[in-house]
Parts: structure tokens; sequence; C-alpha cells
């Protein structure tokens, strides 16, 4: 079920930054940002989205036909198992069809998936860095990497957000497969300039646990590193694009 915005084992902190309505400056100084609450009412949170048996079949998939490396986070395409492993495939696709519904109630937008992967992060080793899923914030002095605007301590008035490689995407899903592991949190809200302002949430991974967001520059995220064990997910990207929704042709 949807969960609200209350504790929960998963959750770890959350912080508040910049006053309602705040502007950012430059180009996005035309709008004004959106209040803390509506930003986070859009970060959608489901518990037991699925259940143990999908997790765990999911899992056994990627140990079947996946790698575990320290240098990446393993992505295995969904549509590989197409042929590799017929049954995890139509369970796979049997969870995107859930996933585009839910966008579909939530944000009444008609989605179609871009790209889906199962993923494992091995313990001390790749992390996802500071990111956007289809934004960069460029800023005339500090450059356009996310983690040196935040290093920088960027709080310039002139900054642009501008699409990155993947602008067709418009919402994005993590779900997570695994809880025998520690650390691989997935943090919200601490990116560039103002975009670091609004709000901060961690989230711990466990089983079943779905996070859907907009992909856009007020979702920036990054993860933490894996401590201990293996943790496995399930993530996907969605647009609203027909030409850069796939079929697993």
């Amino acid at each position: 079920m949807l969960m609200s915005d209350v504790d929960r084992p998963w959750q770890i902190t959350q912080t508040t930054g910049v006053e309602p309505g705040a502007t950012t400056g430059g180009d996005a100084a035309l709008a004004r940002l959106p209040e803390r609450e509506e930003v986070l009412d859009h970060l959608v949170i489901v518990e037991h989205f699925v259940d143990d048996a999908t997790c765990d079949q999911l899992v056994e998939s990627h140990r079947r036909f996946g790698r575990l490396d320290a240098t990446s986070d393993n992505a295995l395409g969904l549509g590989s198992l197409r042929h590799l492993d017929p049954a995890g495939f139509d369970r796979a696709r049997s969870v995107l069809a859930r996933m585009e519904a839910l966008i579909r109630s939530r944000f009444r937008e008609a989605v179609g998936h871009d790209h889906a992967v199962l993923c494992a992060l091995t313990a001390g080793g790749f992390q996802h860095v500071l990111h956007a899923d289809n934004a960069i914030v460029i800023c005339p002095q500090h450059g356009s990497q996310p983690e040196q605007l935040v290093h920088a301590g960027c709080s310039c008035t002139d900054i642009r957000v501008a699409p990155n490689h993947t602008p067709w995407r418009t919402h994005s899903a993590l779900l997570y497969l695994s809880d025998a592991h520690t650390g691989g949190h997935i943090v919200f809200g601490e990116g560039p300039n103002v975009y670091g302002r609004i709000y901060r949430k961690e989230l711990a991974p466990v089983h079943g646990l779905l996070v859907l967001f907009p992909s856009n520059e007020l979702y920036f995220h990054h993860t933490t590193v894996v401590e201990s064990g293996v943790r496995y997910s399930m993530n996907c990207w969605f647009t609203t694009d027909p030409d850069h929704m796939s079929s697993f042709a």
C-alpha cells in the first residue's frame, strides 16, 4: 500500500532547508520552487509492492545470468532474459506493468518503460554518484558536475537547468529486492545549489520497497556504499515519448 510520510524501518532521516517559494536565480528564477510538501508528495514510497517470492525469483535471475564485480552496478538488462530466463522475463514484465499503472494513477500520465535492469551492488564497491535522471544543473563558475557543485558550496544565482543525455525520461522507479545487506541507502535532496536545500530523505532499502519519483532536477539522488552483503534492485525508467518506449523486441 502507499505509505504516508511517517517513520518506517526503511526511513533514516529527513530534514528541510530553504523556505517555501524561494527562487533559484538564473533561468530558474522565472519560476518559483515548489513547496517542500509538493516535492515530497511526488516521492512515492510503497512498502511490499511485490511479495517476497517475486523478490527472491528476480534476485535468482540475476544470480544465474548476471555478474558481480565491484566496479559497476552489474546491470542485467531485462530484455536479455527473454530467451535466457523466460519465466523471469515474464515476471519482470508483470512488475513493469504494475509500475506503469501506478504512474498513471498517481501522476495522471500514460507512460511506457524506456529501460529496465536488475542491479547488484557489492560490499565496498560501486555506488551511484549524485545525479538526476533527466537533467543537469549548470553554473558558469562551477561547472555541471553535481558533486563538484556541492563540494564548492555553489550558491550562484545564474545557474540554469538543462537536459542531460536522457531528457525523455519522465519517471524513475527503484524496486528493492533484498535486505541481507547493510548500507546501500538511497539519499534524495542533496543536489547542487538550491536543489540541495528543499528537503533531504534517506531510505534504507528492504525487499519489496518501491521508490517512484519524477526524473527531474528536484529529485537528485545518490547511494551510500554497501557495507556488507549484496544489495539487489530492479531499476526502471519511464517516458511519455513513444519514440523511446521499449517493447523488449
